[in-house]
């Protein structure tokens, strides 16, 4: 099934700066279908610390989630492209990656994945140890040729009804 949702909210009064640069003081919209967004931002006198500040209200998803940069590269054009993970609650979000791409600490375009979510149980009730010994028993596995780490992660099922976001043991076998 599709899911789409659009966010539409007042981000800061037009006085409001961050950084010494003037934020949007539009309400920026952002269509958000099957967790995937874009939003150009060329046009707008905002600064990447402004866009970083504002992304969990822009998406519509409380303060418990947050965006942690995993990576970034300059290309030969002098543009920089900055990749943000989701975590929720300090959980990494499997599969919900966002990039910001700038020049000159000037945000041009903002895209990727996010999940909204919010009240997810973050107790598990078998150890990781356990889940593995699951995983392995269930796909028959007789010998494992090399160990991966367990991690702990919140993921997006899809199932009859659309989704179900839970908090699991990612095991690599």
């Amino acid at each position: 099934p599709t899911k789409s949702s659009s966010v539409n909210h007042k981000i800061m009064s037009p006085d409001t700066k961050i950084g010494g640069i003037e934020v949007l003081s539009k309400k920026p919209k952002i269509e958000i279908t099957n967790g995937s967004f874009y939003l150009s931002l060329a046009q707008e006198d905002v600064s990447n610390d402004a866009v970083l500040t504002k992304m969990t209200e822009w998406f519509g998803i409380s303060s418990d989630h947050e965006f942690k940069k995993v990576s970034e590269t300059i290309d030969a054009l002098g543009f920089t492209h900055a990749n943000f993970q989701q975590f929720y609650n300090g959980f990494l979000v499997d599969g919900y990656l966002v990039m910001l791409h700038s020049k000159e600490d000037k945000p041009m375009y903002l895209n990727g994945r996010v999940a909204q979510f919010e009240d997810v149980k973050t107790n598990l009730t078998i150890t990781g140890e356990e889940a593995k010994s699951i995983a392995l028993k269930y796909l028959n596995v007789t010998e494992v040729i090399n160990e991966y780490s367990i991690e702990t992660v919140v993921v997006n099922i899809p199932n009859l009804d659309g989704e179900q976001i839970k908090l699991t043991y990612k095991i690599r076998v």
